[in-house]
């Protein structure tokens, strides 16, 4: 018995891409809002960008190679780390 699995379709691929990127319109949307109406979510996103913005800015592979550091709590791509 064969069991075939069927590719998505370039259709079903840009379907799925429109859903995640309502997800994200979304979340914007509630991010804006929150940090609009509360200065405390304002400051900790702000406080807290340089661990949080290199990982959604990352390639798919950067963010494969990302590894928490215990040392300064910092998110740093494995090849930082060896040089």
């Amino acid at each position: 018995m064969f069991l075939f699995y069927s590719l998505p379709t370039q259709f079903e691929i840009a379907k799925e891409l429109d859903k995640l990127s309502a997800r994200l319109d979304d979340l914007d949307e509630m991010i804006s809002t929150s940090m609009a109406s509360d200065p405390q979510v304002q400051s900790l996103l702000s406080d807290t960008a340089d661990v949080w913005m290199p990982v959604i800015t990352a390639t798919s592979e950067e963010r494969r190679n990302f590894t928490a550091a215990t040392a300064d709590n910092t998110l740093q791509p494995d090849a930082e780390k060896s040089q």
